[in-house]
């Protein structure tokens, strides 16, 4: 997969992200009574950028935290870790069933077409539950119930991105900075 492929999937991955968040805040105000704006004035004034400015200090050493740090060690921790634990664990798991039947079965192969349509099955399931997993996990880190939808649903798409650039971790970082640049150059222009 080149690189202008993988840009098109961050690039949905960053729509996605923006439709998603902006469908939201708009469910939320619904249920909640309150308008939009005042949803996101709250979400505002709930940021550590509540008391910067584009020129104050300290906003450009957040910006680099959030930008670049942040995308770095999270995309690593709740995304290639897990995902290539589990990975890890699936082969091992295939290898042993496949042991397992060959000697319990007079030695005889199993049917590999079989067994690879049963080890396809497992391992979906599995880095499934893990992808979702540690979407839930991200997004409880991030604070309320509103970044568990928001950041949840962002690292299940982040782990679909993560598979679809064949396992690009950098591909996922290069999205997660775009979208923290947004939000915090948006939040700043803001407040």
């Amino acid at each position: 997969m080149t690189w202008r492929q993988k840009g098109y999937n961050i690039l949905a991955v960053f729509g996605f992200d923006l439709v998603w968040s902006v469908m939201v805040l708009v469910v939320l105000s619904f249920f909640m009574g309150d308008s939009v704006s005042q949803l996101f004035q709250e979400l505002v004034a709930a940021t550590v950028l509540s008391g910067f400015s584009l020129a104050g200090d300290g906003f450009w050493l957040f910006f680099l935290m959030s930008c670049v740090v942040a995308p770095l060690w999270e995309e690593y921790i709740f995304r290639r870790w897990p995902l290539s634990f589990m990975e890890t664990y699936i082969e091992d798991q295939a290898t042993r069933r496949w042991l397992a039947h060959f000697y319990n079965n007079d030695f005889k192969e199993p049917d590999q077409a079989t067994f690879d349509a049963e080890s396809e099955a497992i391992r979906r399931r599995r880095i499934l539950a893990t992808a979702i997993a540690a979407s839930i996990i991200f997004g409880i880190l991030h604070g309320s119930i509103f970044n568990i939808l928001i950041q949840g649903a962002s690292g299940l798409v982040a782990c679909w991105l993560y598979y679809r650039n064949d396992r690009c971790y950098w591909s996922v970082v290069i999205s997660h900075g775009l979208w923290n640049f947004m939000v915090i150059w948006g939040l700043a222009l803001l407040v």
